[in-house]
Formats: structure tokens, C-alpha cells, sequence
């Protein structure tokens, strides 16, 4: 399958660090043919980019055409557990323990999503210790929704010191001085 071949040389074209070319490859086995395993090939790929978003549409891809394929399911997990979403890690497992009843990895994932770790403190963790524009953001955005809007506008500075023209992050610092009901500082942001 033509398809297929296109991620079998996305794959080697990442293997070999091309990966403009890798992309290019994967792209174009969508476009040829909707099969899981290009959907999948593709959101791996995507994953270790930490494109978090554009991986969750891809795994949702490969499940929605192969209902019962747990790895296209296991890497669906993966990333909610990366984003800190646990409600719909807790689903995603529960659906794969539908499929796949006592299945090892679902109910690790399963059990990780029931008691999930302070969302705050582990994007504190991961910022502190791996320090990204994006995990300074999602930081920002866990404070936002906290309420710890100084928090907030600490952690999206951080983020823009690391990326000059983070416009999420002048949103998420536009959105928490709004909220403070400092205008000036939220229109300059």
C-alpha cells in the first residue's frame, strides 16, 4: 500500500533526522488512505515533538477507525496523562478496559487517572525540571484556573522568557490581569 510505505519512510526519515521530509511523508499517507496505522505512525512521531494537540487528533483518528486497536488506544492515554487530563484519561481506559477487560496497561492507566496527582504541583515539577515555553504555560493555565492569578501572570512570563512571542502566553497574562480587574496591565498584555 502506497500509504503505508509513505509512514514506513516517515519513520526512517525521522530515524535519520530529516524531520521536515518525516512529516512530509506522514502527511501524505493521510492524504492517500484514512488506515489507523497512519494516523498512529504519525501521532507517535508527534509525541516525541511534544505536539501534544496535533497527537490527541491523530490517536482519535486511528480509534475512530479501529475501534479495537489498543495501541492507537494506549498512546490515546499517553497523552492525556502528559496533559494532565484525567477525566478523559479515566474514560480512555475505561473504554480500552471494555475492549480488552483486565488488559495490564489500561489499568494502570485506569488506576493513575482515579487518583490523580495534584495537577499544580505536577506542572510545577515538570516546568522546574525540564523548563518549556509550553509547560510554563499549561503551569499558567492550571494557576488561571485556580485562581492564583499572580501565579498565573509569574509562570507566563517565564514562558515568554523563553519564547519572546508566546502570544498564549500574553493572552494567559492578558486573562488573569482582566480577571484582577487591572485593565491597563491587561491591555498592554
Amino acid at each position: 500500500e502506497t500509504a503505508s510505505l509513505d509512514s514506513y519512510l516517515g519513520v526512517a526519515a525521522a530515524a535519520l533526522g530529516n524531520d521536515v521530509e518525516a512529516e512530509r511523508y506522514f502527511l501524505r499517507s493521510l492524504y492517500v488512505m484514512d488506515d489507523p496505522y497512519n494516523y498512529e505512525t504519525y501521532a507517535m512521531w508527534l509525541v516525541k515533538k511534544a505536539r501534544w494537540k496535533e497527537a490527541l487528533e491523530n490517536y482519535q483518528w486511528a480509534v475512530t477507525f479501529a475501534p479495537s486497536d489498543l495501541d492507537a488506544r494506549y498512546g490515546l492515554m499517553q497523552v492525556y496523562r502528559a496533559q494532565l487530563d484525567y477525566d478523559n484519561l479515566a474514560k480512555a481506559a475505561q473504554e480500552a478496559l471494555e475492549i480488552a477487560p483486565g488488559d495490564p496497561t489500561a489499568t494502570k492507566y485506569a488506576e493513575i487517572a482515579s487518583k490523580p496527582p495534584d495537577a499544580v504541583k505536577a506542572a510545577e515539577d515538570r516546568a522546574s525540571t525540564d523548563p518549556t515555553p509550553e509547560k510554563y504555560l499549561k503551569l499558567s493555565f492550571l494557576y488561571y484556573h485556580r485562581g492564583r492569578m499572580e501565579d498565573c501572570v509569574r509562570a507566563a512570563r517565564q514562558a515568554i522568557n523563553l519564547r519572546p512571542d508566546y502570544a498564549e502566553a500574553y493572552n494567559n497574562i492578558a486573562a488573569a490581569y482582566g480577571s484582577m480587574g487591572r485593565r491597563v496591565d491587561a491591555i498592554a498584555a
